[in-house]
């Protein structure tokens, strides 16, 4: 799973759990509660398909995030390729619960210890690829670590069941054809967060959807996003008003971003490459928004 890519989808998640209903489908609490005490009772932040965050008092947190690969072998090679990717900078502890190349490490703080008060895991189960954290008051200890792994394996019970596995790839806002239009590539990694939210993304590039209901002064947000982005910005007049999308931004990672409002919500598409958006990918980024529009629930 590439890193820019991961950014992506632990900012949507974050997004999304600010209004997600407060349950995780993937994980009973009960077993976080057994499996590690010392925070409990803990709570759930933010619930979703396969994306959950859990809170155990000031400073406490556990959490994943997973993403649907093309087959185990694609799953397992992506853990490996993050696996030395971050172990070049940083040591790693191998947690085999996770799979083959299942790992973890702690981010090094300014004098280049190791903070082990946090922690960050990595693995796959099947063609399901994960990606979690822990952070603890004191220093995570190699059990603790441990649970966190199992949990994460445990949550992914999913990668068994081929049938909640093709459902589980299902976005209701996503029309496939020009997402390979925009993603071509046969190595496609899945993630749908929330009912509200997807994530595809291929070779470093990602499409990125999120949809936020029953909010205030949402048009306001977006005028305000569109005039005070450094970008070029183009309105879109199929699209309901206000809208915009934006490409040839003066700062942050090449992009094209389409914000528009609909009876249904607000919604945030993005198309994140390598490379600045060609005129092409900006139409059929375009139609893949009133592909979202005309499919909103």
């Amino acid at each position: 799973m590439k890193a820019q890519v991961l950014v992506s989808l632990g900012l949507l998640v974050c997004s999304v759990t600010a209004s997600a209903a407060q349950k995780c489908r993937s994980l009973d609490l009960a077993k976080l509660n057994k499996a590690i005490p010392l925070a409990a009772p803990w709570r759930t932040s933010g619930g979703g398909n396969g994306s959950c965050s859990f809170e155990g008092g000031s400073g406490i947190s556990f959490g994943f995030s997973q993403t649907i690969d093309a087959s185990a072998d694609k799953a397992e090679a992506s853990v490996g390729d993050s696996k030395k990717t971050i172990g070049a900078d940083n040591r790693i502890n191998e947690e085999t619960t996770i799979g083959k190349n299942g790992f973890s490490y702690s981010v090094k703080l300014p004098s280049g210890v190791p903070n082990d008060k946090s922690v960050f895991l990595f693995g796959h189960r099947g063609s399901v690829e994960i990606s979690g954290y822990l952070n603890l008051q004191k220093a995570v200890t190699p059990a603790q670590r441990q649970a966190a792994a199992q949990l994460m394996f445990d949550s992914m019970k999913i990668a068994d069941n081929s049938k909640a596995l093709a459902k589980a790839e299902k976005c209701l806002y996503f029309d496939m054809a020009l997402i390979q239009q925009l993603l071509p590539s046969d190595d496609l990694s899945i993630a749908v967060p929330g009912p509200d939210s997807c994530v595809v993304s291929a070779d470093s590039s990602a499409v990125i959807i999120s949809v936020t209901r029953g909010t205030n002064n949402a048009a306001q947000a977006i005028g305000n996003m569109l005039k005070d982005s450094g970008c070029t910005v183009d309105r879109l007049p199929r699209l309901g008003k206000p809208n915009g999308i934006m490409y040839a931004c003066k700062g942050g990672n090449p992009r094209a971003q389409i914000l528009f409002m609909t009876k249904g919500g607000f919604f945030d598409l993005s198309f994140v490459p390598t490379q600045e958006p060609t005129a092409e990918q900006r139409a059929t980024l375009i139609e893949l928004a009133e592909y979202a529009a005309a499919h909103q629930k």
